[in-house]
């Protein structure tokens, strides 16, 4: 991986980092995220995120002091971005009908290229939430979302 793709992934990391920090509000009673998604998402999201932006900084440093390390920092980076992705997907498979998991399929992006998660299953993910979630604003929000996503990538294939 060369500097300019070392850019273009922290670049694609950033908005999966800052989604990661927002609060996220219950919508039954206007309090803080339940303490289950904070501990089983949101905290680890952010730790991974930390350890991948770490690694990041050895991969540049490694390069600068043309170190032999660098393909192994390389492989690492790519593992933890790959465990910080699947965090939420593993939300979701588990809390199917839990308000949170709209907010976790939000936290894997839009399926663009270079991101772990492809449309495709993003949309898999959402048809496996339960219709009470599916249905709700939040739900329907992001139908719109993915469908949108869908036609992006419709017309990036013709193109």
């Amino acid at each position: 991986m060369n500097i300019k793709q070392l850019l273009i992934a922290a670049i694609l990391l950033v908005p999966f980092i800052l989604r990661a920090q927002e609060h996220v509000t219950d919508p039954k009673n206007g309090t803080l995220e339940s303490d289950d998604f904070t501990e089983t998402v949101v905290h680890k999201v952010k730790a991974y995120n930390a350890e991948t932006m770490k690694l990041y900084a050895d991969i540049n440093a490694a390069r600068v002091n043309k170190s032999s390390d660098t393909v192994a920092l390389m492989k690492q980076k790519e593992e933890t971005v790959r465990k910080c992705f699947q965090v939420p997907q593993d939300y979701i498979k588990t809390h199917p009908s839990s308000p949170y998991s709209c907010k976790a399929l939000k936290m894997l992006g839009k399926g663009e290229p270079g991101y772990p998660v492809s449309v495709a299953e993003l949309e898999k993910l959402f048809n496996s939430l339960s219709p009470q979630v599916r249905d709700s604003d939040s739900g329907k929000a992001y139908a719109v979302l993915l469908a949108s996503w869908k036609e992006r990538d419709k017309k990036r294939a013709v193109n």
